[in-house]
């Protein structure tokens, strides 16, 4: 499934979930046995960053992985006139972004729920799974993994602050893990944050989308600090957190958006 679009003028197909570049280096001429290669070694590489524990864990696999970027770069180089980089995002056609409503018809069969639940649905409104879950996690396991790839994923926060309605680093680590094409909170106010991939933004080497969760967490837990045990200033920084989001999900490949009820 896929679509054409004009990049630079040439009319490409465009496999669902690929990205421009891609699309484009391939039909030139096609990326190299040894870039796929790295691309492989890049991706292992990112989810042992997101699971270190240490920062001095953290920081080996950042030099690692600036390292191999830095070779791509040449080989990209190789295959791809980087005057045309620029020009390609401006000129792809994208239904990303754009409002689901299934987003909402779904999140609010579980916005009261006292546990956290989940559901996930394909693009046609489908429902794909359900998943009760405890307090505060739901989890998946074995062949219902291999169902989420590609799928929307919505799911309760079942909670009233806005603090405690932002995204945890577990949620953003599970959309990118299992490459969903969506993920959706809910609390019982019936507000609705949901994060879309959109694999036709070119992302630098700062902003990659493996590097969301950690650093969205970073800003998230410190902004808690900030504002002690205080409900009231909790709020206000999930609020900034939804504008943080809503600033940066972009530079990481996402689209971000917030529905209050």
């Amino acid at each position: 499934m896929g679509r054409w679009v004009t990049i630079n003028g040439a009319h490409v197909w465009l496999e669902e979930g690929q990205s421009p570049m891609d699309a484009f280096i391939r039909q030139k001429g096609g990326i190299n046995p040894q870039r796929k290669k790295m691309d492989e070694e890049l991706e292992l590489l990112e989810a042992y960053y997101q699971d270190a524990e240490t920062e001095e864990e953290r920081q080996k696999y950042k030099e690692k992985i600036d390292k191999l970027k830095d070779k791509m770069y040449e080989e990209d180089m190789k295959n791809w006139d980087k005057n045309l980089g620029n020009e390609i995002v401006s000129n792809v056609t994208s239904n990303i972004g754009q409002d689901n409503p299934n987003i909402r018809t779904f999140s609010d069969k579980i916005a009261n729920q006292s546990k956290e639940s989940a559901i996930v649905f394909d693009d046609n409104g489908k429902e794909i799974m359900f998943k009760d879950g405890e307090q505060y996690k739901v989890q998946f396991r074995g062949q219902e993994l291999n169902q989420l790839k590609d799928m929307n994923f919505t799911h309760n926060h079942p909670t009233t602050h806005m603090y405690d309605t932002m995204f945890s680093k577990q949620d953003l680590i599970f959309m990118y893990d299992n490459d969903l094409k969506s993920m959706s909170a809910i609390n019982k106010n019936g507000t609705i944050i949901t994060l879309t991939r959109d694999k036709s933004i070119i992302t630098d080497d700062q902003h990659k989308p493996g590097f969301l969760a950690g650093d969205f967490q970073r800003q998230k837990e410190s902004l808690g600090r900030q504002a002690g045990g205080s409900l009231e200033k909790l709020d206000e920084a999930g609020e900034q957190m939804s504008n943080w989001l809503e600033q940066n999900a972009e530079k990481y490949g996402f689209r971000y958006k917030r529905q209050n009820r």
